[in-house]
């Protein structure tokens, strides 16, 4: 793909101008001390452009699939009980962690279509964390909609990430609803019967790599392939 057409779909979220905004003050400014405030100020804006970017995904039509909800590297994939940061009636979970950086494009996309059923603010000493409790609307197991939670960490001390839904709520897969601002890790608590296709230190596209699969999903495309 041409730069050009990169920078089309380059994009910055919402949240980000006001940075962006004061960046171009602070590089004007101290441009004019080297008596270069224009070259300053455009590279102080495309710092502002590159921390809070986004690109639109390209969202795969496979059945049955969790995609990344952030960019970044695998940090953690494994078979738990129910968290232990809030009170969940007790059963297994597929955990997949991701930390994400500055390198990243930190987004937050919908894994799947999802319906929010309820939204948490936590706090601890280290960071500010975002909890949702969600339900799927495109696949159940046994007719039930398959609850869902992600966990959103922020480093910034005092800082929340900025998760644009409420209860009840709904998003198609890959949408965009939030940002998680300079970095952090994302959690995401699915159920034990899905199957994980990454490993950790693998690198993950907000909206577009496929986390894990369902179990059943997953083997029939399997038999299909053989």
């Amino acid at each position: 793909m041409g730069i050009f057409k990169q920078v089309q779909l380059l994009k910055i979220h919402p949240s980000g101008w006001p940075f962006v905004a004061l960046l171009c003050m602070v590089g004007f400014l101290i441009g004019s001390f080297w008596e270069a405030p224009i070259l300053v100020m455009v590279g102080s804006m495309a710092v502002g452009i590159y921390l809070f970017r986004f690109q639109t995904p390209t969202i795969p039509t496979n059945q049955g699939i969790i995609t990344a909800p952030v960019s970044g590297k695998v940090s953690v994939v494994e078979q738990i009980n129910s968290p232990d940061i809030v009170s969940v009636t007790p059963r297994q979970y597929l955990k997949i962690g991701i930390k994400c950086g500055l390198f990243y494009p930190a987004s937050l996309h919908a894994p799947t279509s999802i319906k929010i059923k309820d939204k948490q603010k936590l706090a601890d000493a280290s960071s500010r964390k975002i909890m949702i409790t969600a339900t799927t609307t495109d696949f159940a197991q046994n007719n039930k909609p398959e609850e869902l939670i992600l966990v959103f960490s922020s480093v910034i001390p005092r800082w929340y990430p900025e998760c644009n839904v409420e209860i009840n709520d709904t998003l198609s897969q890959g949408q965009v609803f939030g940002f998680l601002s300079f970095g952090g890790q994302m959690d995401l608590y699915v159920p034990s019967h899905f199957l994980p296709l990454l490993i950790v230190n693998q690198t993950c596209i907000a909206g577009e790599t496929i986390l894990s699969k369902e179990e059943r999903t997953a083997r029939e495309a399997k038999s299909n392939y053989i």
